[in-house]
């Protein structure tokens, strides 16, 4: 039966999330440097970020250091182990913490940022891996899924220890991560770098095959220093231009200790709220499996609040993330809560084509906001997603994309 406008069409509960932070704080003002054992290194710091976040009120926090962190680090302790035992031995203490720290109410995620496109490593110090090559330069991705990231040839090439030469294709990256059993990718702060290092992402070129495993793109990124937050609705928009199929995320990327604040200082740090399963399914509970499972249906959205309640439904009931596949336009009903929100944008797009249209639209809280979907033309596919804006006209969330094509 087709909803009616006037249904509340809020989400039942919410998991609030943060899927991009650092056990590490790289700050040179605060500089940790690292412990002397690998154990006591996740004792102390993976016990501080997991804790931190749960205490705050998080479902879920993910840890995604550097791909080279390890290796840099793990050599520098064990010097006569050969590169993969290093990374190896990494992941196995962050996959144990990870585990420990997992309860019914909160889950602790060891993931990974792809950091570098590197074809060279200097190996001659044991207490640094100095990167000698920066031109090649692709972008970040993070990382979490059944994915043993220092395994893969092209995301860390260890099969020397004085001979590193693989220059890192991005494609490769994509790759490896589509067919891990049950990966998937972000893009991190997917904006092109200054000072000639490249494009990032290849300006988000379409690897076809990697489209369901790359889920989601950080149109909000709060850093790794507080005074350089990002915002990247231009890539968002760039990247379902091109085909991919995206959702909305914002994270922190945080590398100090206040893992789970809402904001560093006057800085908001961000987060990625993902809907849970139907509340009337028996297999609705907070655990890695219903986590991922949501995330890889692209249900979710990225604000800077976690009290954050954001609807968005059509008649028929699809939602955030899903395909519409119709003749004839369609109600889109759109709903939010829990923060002061005074303005709905929407964005329309259609894939292969560099034409945006927004339409804005004054909100009076909790009410529910009608707007009628209409179908691409044939062969064609479209895309709506969802911006908010406070009383100060500043964006404060946006919805992950519905995508509509002609029946």
């Amino acid at each position: 039966m087709p909803l009616a406008s006037t249904e509340n069409i809020l989400p039942s509960s919410i998991w609030v999330t943060g899927l991009h932070s650092h056990f590490v704080k790289t700050n040179e003002s605060s500089e940790i440097g690292f412990p002397k054992y690998p154990d006591e290194y996740f004792d102390n710091y993976a016990s501080q970020a997991f804790l931190m976040a749960k205490e705050a009120g998080l479902s879920a926090w993910g840890i995604t250091d550097y791909n080279f962190d390890p290796v840099r680090w793990v050599k520098s302790i064990y010097p006569k182990k050969e590169l993969m035992e290093c990374a190896q031995l990494w992941e196995r203490m962050a996959l144990k913490s990870a585990e420990r720290f997992t309860t019914e109410n909160f889950l602790a995620l060891s993931g990974f940022e792809y950091g570098k496109s590197i074809n060279y490593y200097d190996l001659s110090s044991q207490d640094k891996i100095e990167f000698k090559d920066r031109k090649n330069y692709k972008g970040h991705i993070d990382g979490f899924g059944d994915i043993v990231v220092y395994n893969a040839p092209y995301i860390a090439p260890l099969q020397g220890e004085h001979d590193i030469k693989n220059t890192l294709e991005l494609h490769e990256v994509y790759q490896y991560i589509h067919k891990a059993p049950s990966g998937m990718g972000i893009f991190a702060h997917p904006k092109e770098w200054p000072e000639g290092k490249g494009d990032n992402f290849n300006r988000l070129e379409l690897y076809a095959d990697a489209i369901e495993s790359m889920v989601g793109l950080e149109i909000w990124n709060g850093a790794s220093y507080a005074r350089h937050q990002f915002f990247f609705l231009n890539e968002f928009i760039l990247a379902l231009q091109k085909g991919w199929k995206v959702g909305a995320m914002y994270n922190p990327d945080n590398c100090w200790p206040n893992w789970g604040s809402i904001s560093y200082g006057e800085f908001p740090l961000g987060f990625t709220i993902v809907i849970p399963p139907d509340s009337k399914s028996s297999n609705n509970k907070l655990n890695k499996k219903n986590l991922f499972s949501q995330i890889r249906k692209r249900r979710f959205y990225g604000s800077f609040s976690p009290k954050l309640y954001l609807g968005i439904l059509t008649e028929d009931g699809d939602s955030m993330g899903d395909t519409l596949s119709i003749s004839s336009p369609k109600h889109l009903f759109i709903q939010a809560s829990g923060i002061e929100v005074e303005e709905v944008r929407i964005y329309q797009g259609v894939s292969g084509n560099t034409n945006i249209k927004e339409m804005t639209y004054r909100y009076k809280p909790d009410t529910v906001l009608e707007y009628r979907i209409s179908p691409p033309s044939k062969g064609q596919t479209a895309f709506c997603f969802v911006e908010l804006i406070d009383r100060n006209r500043r964006f404060v969330a946006h919805s992950s994309p519905l995508w509509v094509i002609r029946k």
